[in-house]
C-alpha cells in the first residue's frame, strides 16, 4: 500500500529487518490484491483507506526481492482520511518522505520505492514488466 501526504511517501521501519518499507505482505486465500494493501496497511499502520490506483505490478526476480521465492507485487496508491498513523509490532517507525530524502530501505525496496516515486511523479502509472521494458533495473 503506497500512501502519500503531497509528493511525500509513508513508510515504515520493519520490525524484523529495522530496514523501512511500503506496508504489505501476503495475499490471503480469497481476497484480491486491493483488499490485501487495504488490510496489510491497517494492520501495519491502524490507518484504513481505499486502494485508488494500481500503481505496478512488479516480479521479484527483476526486482531483487529480499526472498528468493518468485513473487509478484502488486502495489496500490491507498487514500485515507486520517492521515496519522499508529506504530505496531510490525511497524517500529512510521514516516512519511520525500523522493530525495529516501531512508535505508529493505531489499527490493531499495529499487521499487525510487521508481514508483519517479514513475507517480511523471504520471506515468501503472507500471508491469515486459520482456521488452527496460525499466527494470
Amino acid at each position: 500500500a503506497a500512501v502519500f501526504k503531497s509528493d511525500n511517501i509513508m513508510l515504515i521501519k520493519r520490525h524484523d529487518d529495522k530496514l523501512w518499507a511500503i506496508p504489505g505482505g501476503i495475499t490471503d486465500v480469497g481476497e484480491s490484491w486491493a483488499e490485501a494493501a487495504i488490510r496489510e496497511l491497517q494492520e501495519e499502520t491502524r490507518l484504513k483507506g481505499t486502494a485508488t490506483q494500481l500503481i505496478g505490478i512488479f516480479d521479484s526476480r527483476k526486482w531483487k526481492n529480499r526472498s528468493n521465492l518468485h513473487l509478484y507485487h502488486a502495489v496500490f496508491e491507498v487514500t485515507c482520511k486520517d492521515l496519522n498513523p499508529q506504530t505496531t509490532w510490525e511497524a517500529t517507525e512510521i514516516d512519511f518522505f520525500s523522493e530525495n530524502n529516501l531512508p535505508p530501505l529493505s531489499r527490493g525496496l531499495n529499487l521499487r520505492v525510487p521508481f514508483i516515486l519517479k514513475r507517480r511523479r511523471e504520471k506515468s502509472l501503472p507500471y508491469f514488466d515486459t520482456p521488452e521494458n527496460q525499466d527494470a533495473p
